[in-house]
């Protein structure tokens, strides 16, 4: 078929895309096609500046998991250290308060009050050696004794009469 005179030819493809952006003349069709090269190139290249900053980001997560895991373990460390620390002072504490309890135990017979009669059968049957008075001078300590001032102070001892051989008639 003939085209009708009234009629334009059908327009091709690449007078379409001149006309939708508007090329005028082949220069500015060419120069037109150089910056939708360049647009392209301009595109792949943000895309691939995109998968780098993707690729980078991966790489920070990744550090950062690491630097976490790593923090988490130190933190670990130091919490079974402080534990450990809280386990020693608690044995050593326990010690402590096993050594006063077992003094406390050893010193309440010492200091437990005690009768008159006791203290004196007690002071009568402690010393290994019955008391005697030394009447032999070499044996006994030189000089005489001080003399205090305003102090009853005896001065002279004789052998008592069976004190020490029975002191419960003296006490009863």
């Amino acid at each position: 078929m003939c085209p009708a005179p009234w009629r334009k030819p059908a327009p091709t493809l690449m007078s379409v895309f001149e006309a939708g952006i508007g090329i005028s003349s082949p220069a500015a069709a060419t120069s037109r096609s150089r910056s939708i090269t360049n647009g392209i190139v301009k595109f792949k290249l943000r895309k691939t500046n995109k998968s780098d900053e993707k690729a980078e980001q991966e790489r920070r997560r990744a550090e950062d998991k690491q630097r976490n895991r790593k923090e988490t373990d130190e933190r670990a460390e130091q919490e079974r250290k402080h534990a450990e620390e809280a386990d020693e002072r608690a044995e050593q504490e326990r010690r402590r308060a096993e050594d006063k309890q077992r003094n406390r135990q050893e010193a309440e017979p010492k200091t437990r009050p005690t009768t008159f009669e006791k203290y004196i059968h007690t002071c009568y049957t402690l010393p290994s050696k019955p008391y005697r008075i030394q009447t032999d001078k070499s044996l006994s300590t030189q000089g005489s004794i001080t003399s205090p001032k305003n102090k009853p102070c005896p001065t002279l001892s004789k052998a008592s009469n069976g004190l020490f051989i029975n002191p419960s008639k003296c006490f009863d």
